[in-house]
């Protein structure tokens, strides 16, 4: 029951938080905006029921709300079977979104699927880290900087793995790039929306 809250929670605040990101929206296009939090949130939350693995996220302070949540997980652990899918609700979904949002949704996959293969460069294991949401009240208090940074150490490095990682700001690449990622190429999808993509080498523990 607490992980099924946990990634309801964490779907929640990722969709109020990504909903209107260029990569959502241009998925989204086709439904008003008011309307794309509700249709990302019930996407997210069959991912995360159907797909827990790596999936972190932290309660307030006091209360039983995500403040901040990710995702960091191994590339492996991605790919869903098509009975999965379909025992999961996702065909339902990706109905109720319509084929246009479906397509453009398995584009983007594909797209940021390759970049981060590349990026990671040698067909090397490595971590993805997606989705990465702060609650509005909880921003610039060094939550999300101090969240990542603890399971960056404890399962990235203590594994000896690369993290890559898009984002499509250049005041999310600053904040990634405090944390030890490095912008290995930038490219441009969907058209006109400019990706940073970013990788993260393991650190020796220990090490500052």
């Amino acid at each position: 029951a607490r992980t099924m809250a946990a990634a309801e929670g964490a779907a929640a605040l990722m969709a109020a938080a990504l909903a209107s990101t260029p990569s959502y929206a241009w998925m989204l296009e086709a439904h008003p905006p008011s309307d794309r939090p509700r249709l990302l949130r019930a996407l997210l939350e069959r991912n995360l029921a159907l797909q827990p693995v790596g999936l972190h996220a932290y309660p307030a302070a006091g209360g039983d709300a995500v403040e901040c949540a990710f995702i960091l997980a191994p590339v492996s652990s991605s790919g869903l079977s098509l009975w999965a899918m379909i025992t999961g609700g996702l065909p339902r979904i990706a109905w109720e979104m319509g084929l246009l949002a479906t397509r453009r949704m398995l584009a983007l996959k594909g797209w940021h699927g390759a970049a981060a293969r590349e990026a990671a460069g040698g067909g090397r294991r490595y971590l993805c880290l997606e989705r990465m949401a702060v609650a509005e009240s909880s921003r610039n208090a060094g939550v999300g900087s101090a969240a990542l940074g603890r399971v960056l150490r404890g399962v990235a490095d203590a594994q000896g793995l690369p993290v890559v990682l898009s984002t499509q700001t250049e005041a999310a690449a600053r904040f990634y790039a405090r944390l030890g990622f490095a912008t290995v190429r930038e490219g441009e999808y969907p058209p006109g929306v400019n990706n940073w993509i970013m990788v993260r080498e393991p650190q020796q523990q220990g090490a500052r």
